[in-house]
Formats: structure tokens, sequence, C-alpha cells
């Protein structure tokens, strides 16, 4: 039996990440006494977007269940400041209490520099069962000669299902690769990621402070009538 052929495509980013080493309590107030050390700062790097999704589902998958393709960033490209690659900071501190920690959340976003990514040079090859894409908003929804090749050509069978992780609405322009998807009609095999309060920054209209059940209600009757199906977060 043929593995499935899982692609990964879209925007990928280079992550550079602060790490704050004291402990964010999970209620009231926190302060530093006089006496205490200044925390201490540290900083990585890691692939992101595009790349850290390829990476992360190498490394879950067993390569007999599947091949996987997508972009990956080797370290020269990690490093180099002045690669094409968009650069995003965040700051990341550990949750808990100070006896008591769990794992390290975004504190932060600090900011991002976009880039040039070749889109065109690493577009992917040949057919796809899953797709899996990256859309927010640098440079991958406007370059359609990096879009998988069964999207350019009517002749080509397209893959059984679509996951979209889609973020970035509030520069208020339509993805053009989501609109490609439904010209082509796969509106019903795509499947939107999207966290509701970037569906807040554009025109749907979700209220805060709601239950599950009605913020669901609202973020279905809020979209468009695609045929896709939306998972907000």
């Amino acid at each position: 039996m043929t593995s499935p052929i899982i692609q990964v495509c879209g925007d990928p980013t280079v992550d550079w990440m602060t790490i704050r080493s004291e402990t964010e309590p999970s209620l009231g107030p926190f302060f530093w006494t006089p006496d205490q050390r200044v925390p201490e700062v540290r900083v990585s790097v890691q692939a992101g977007g595009s790349a850290l999704i390829t990476s992360l589902l190498k490394a879950i998958i067993p390569t007999d269940k599947a091949i996987i393709s997508g972009v990956e960033l080797t370290p020269k490209l990690l490093e180099n400041p002045f690669a094409p690659l968009t650069r995003a900071w965040t700051v990341w501190q550990r949750q808990g209490k100070a006896k008591k920690t769990s794992s390290f959340r975004i504190a932060e976003w600090s900011r991002y520099e976009p880039a040039g990514w070749d889109y065109k040079a690493n577009a992917p090859k040949g057919r796809a069962d899953l797709l899996v894409v990256e859309d927010t908003a640098l440079g991958f929804s406007n370059a359609p000669d990096g879009w998988p090749p069964a999207l350019r050509s009517p002749d080509m069978t397209g893959p059984q299902h679509i996951i979209v992780k889609f973020a970035q609405f509030n520069d208020g322009k339509r993805s053009q690769f989501l609109d490609k998807v439904v010209e082509r009609g796969w509106g019903d095999r795509t499947t939107i990621l999207a966290a509701v309060k970037d569906l807040r920054r554009g025109a749907v209209r979700i209220a805060e402070s709601l239950s599950w059940e009605r913020m669901l209600d609202e973020v279905v009757d809020g979209c468009p009538k695609s045929g896709m199906s939306v998972l907000a977060d």
C-alpha cells in the first residue's frame, strides 16, 4: 500500500524567542522585592510558520505512515540576520507558582520584520493527499507561482483534504489562495484554523465573554457559506 503524501507550504518564518526566567503567578499581581536578583534573559531561535509545521509533522508521524514534504530551514538561514525570511520576536514566560510550574507560554508579541521569501523556488512539487498551509499574509497568498501544482493546473487531481492555518485578517485583503481553493470547488474539503481574536479584527461580529456554544454559533453565522469548515481557537 502506498503511503499518503502530506505537503506543507505557505509562509515560513524565523522565530526569535526571549525567555523570562521568572515565574508568572496564576492569579493576582506579581512584584519584585528589592533584594531579589535581576531575572536572567535568554534568547533562542527556531523555525516558524510553515517550516515549523513541517518539522512538527515529521517529528510526530512515522516515516512508514506518510511521506511529508515542506520547507526546512538550515542553521545558516536561522542564524543569518540578513536571510530572506520574515523574523518574529516573542517573549515566553513560565506559568504557575514558583514551586509548581507548568509549561512556557507566549507573554508578549514584540514585533516582526517582513522579508522577501522566494516562494517560486520553494514551491511544492507533485500531488498531495493532504495539503497543510500556513497563510499569515506574509506573501504566500499573493505568490501563485509558489502554490501547489494542483491549484495551478486544472488537469491535476486535487488533495483529498486541505488544512489552512489562517491569521492576520486586519490587513483588509482577501486571501487569493483561499479564493482559488473555492474557485476549484474544494471548499467542502478545506478546514480553516483561526484564532477568534483574528476573526474579530475582520468583519465577523463575535462578542466577548460568551459561552462556548454562543461563540461558535456567532463564528458559524459570521463566516461565508463557502463549504469550508472553520475551527476557531
